[in-house]
């Protein structure tokens, strides 16, 4: 492999993996959105039930059976709440999402590094070569940088990224 497909790879690798955690980034800020509403509608039923209206009508109903299931459901509507913003606050879905959104600008501003150097490589000017150098150099530093730093990609994340590759026919050897 020369320089030049190195690079047309390396650009692959870097678009693959900046779009996987961009999706990655979504799929996690559902999972907020879908946990948090819940988390509000159930609180707000627990408030409802727990109301003066409801604590009367309970106590109006004629049947043990009914009064039962009110008191059931009142019960369980708030033991819910609670458990669902456990939940929420444990699983940390918002702080994911936006760690995968830097993680994604941070990749998208290497691949553009590595751009330069593809489009300086591919104009055979003394100084473009020297430029693209130097921008292959800062995409090398940062690229290091961001690995260690970055939120990890699990196992359906890498799929996607191989299946980007494989898309853009850049598919790699090494896994």
């Amino acid at each position: 492999m020369n320089d030049f497909q190195m690079l047309k790879s390396w650009h692959a690798r870097l678009r693959s993996i900046e779009k996987a955690h961009f999706n990655a980034c979504v799929k996690y800020r559902l999972r907020h959105f879908f946990w948090g509403g819940t988390l509000i509608l159930f609180t707000s039923l627990s408030t409802a039930l727990s109301g003066e209206d409801f604590t009367s009508y309970i106590s109006n109903l004629e049947n043990d059976t009914q009064k039962r299931v009110a008191d059931f459901i009142s019960l369980s509507v708030g033991i819910m709440a609670p458990l669902l913003a456990a939940i929420v606050t444990f699983f940390g879905y918002q702080g994911r999402s936006v760690e995968h959104h830097h993680a994604a600008a941070k990749y998208a501003a290497v691949k553009r590094l590595v751009a330069i150097a593809i489009s300086r490589r591919e104009n055979h000017a003394t100084e473009d070569y020297e430029l693209g150098y130097q921008a292959l150099d800062q995409a090398c530093a940062a690229w290091d940088g961001m690995t260690a730093e970055c939120p990890p990609l699990y196992k359906r994340d890498w799929s996607e990224v191989k299946h980007y590759e494989k898309e853009m026919g850049y598919l790699r050897d090494d896994g």
